[in-house]
């Protein structure tokens, strides 16, 4: 029984680095497998930005971020680990890869907000 498929949000981030190696335990204790994603949200990129500037600066992130996961997946020792990359909410895009996989947990860091920052600011984790 226990934890079979652990989806864990992965954006390279200090906080999801840290979030990876208890999701990776949990795993190798349960003898499951570890599915990496990352959601692609284009919208962080600004409007303003002249059309090929944005195209450019909205290619560069998507290749740096495949490979950040390619990477994360790599490191990974003793477990079951594939990777996703899609674009996206990432919260919505984390609920819809763990349904697909039918998954028995979700993993996410969190970058320790106080109330009026997540309020302000959103958090992943929190949806």
């Amino acid at each position: 029984m226990g934890f079979q498929n652990i989806v864990v949000g992965y954006d390279a981030s200090p906080y999801a680095k840290a979030a990876l190696l208890p999701a990776v335990e949990l795993a190798q204790a349960f003898g499951g497998a570890v599915t990496l994603v990352h959601a692609f949200d284009a919208e962080r990129f600004s409007a303003s930005d002249y059309r090929l500037t944005l195209r450019e600066k909205q290619s560069e992130a998507m290749q740096n971020a495949m490979e950040d996961l390619k990477a994360a997946a790599a490191s990974v020792q003793g477990t079951k680990v594939e990777h996703v990359f899609d674009t996206g909410h990432p919260a919505e895009t984390l609920v819809k890869v763990a349904e697909a996989k039918g998954a028995d947990l979700i993993v996410v860091g969190s970058r320790g907000l106080r109330v009026i920052s997540r309020i302000m600011l959103g958090s992943t984790s929190d949806r």
